[in-house]
């Protein structure tokens, strides 16, 4: 009887720690992702538009704003670092925005002026959210159509 009574309360212990545990974790996910509207390992559409507003003497970095529809839902600013090898066009383009930066690679071609990219990393909220798809250059406007996911 005595074993029965211990067994039954260290489970029971053991329940109510579990269901504290979700319900806080919970809460930390919806306080992190609130502007994320897609569930972790899941796809969800995006479109990123960017436009460029200004550009560093170097004549190879630039500046502007970015607006977010889809999955993620922000407005921000950028720098964008590129490189023209050829008729391509390497670009590193870090997004900052309110809760955190995206880092993205864009490979163009400068002759059809679209191109492919993709998530390199991030931080704040966005630190595990990857995604990739495609783009077109209308100039002086880059708009990335594709999907993200985190984990």
């Amino acid at each position: 009887m005595k074993r029965t009574f211990v067994s039954a309360s260290v489970i029971a212990v053991a329940l109510l720690s579990l269901i504290s545990l979700s319900s806080f974790n919970k809460r930390q996910d919806q306080k992190l992702n609130q502007h994320l509207s897609f569930r972790a390992g899941g796809n969800a559409p995006v479109t990123i538009h960017t436009s460029i507003t200004g550009a560093y003497p170097d004549g190879t970095t630039f500046t502007g704003t970015v607006s977010i529809i889809g999955a993620i839902s922000q407005t921000g600013t950028f720098v964008m670092q590129t490189e023209a090898l050829g008729m391509a066009l390497h670009c590193n383009l870090v997004l900052e925005l309110p809760d955190g930066t995206l880092t993205i690679r864009m490979n163009c071609n400068m002759g059809t002026l679209n191109g492919r990219w993709k998530i390199l990393s991030g931080t704040g909220a966005y630190e595990n959210v990857k995604g990739e798809g495609s783009l077109v250059m209308p100039v002086p406007d880059e708009i990335m159509i594709g999907v993200v996911s985190g984990t």
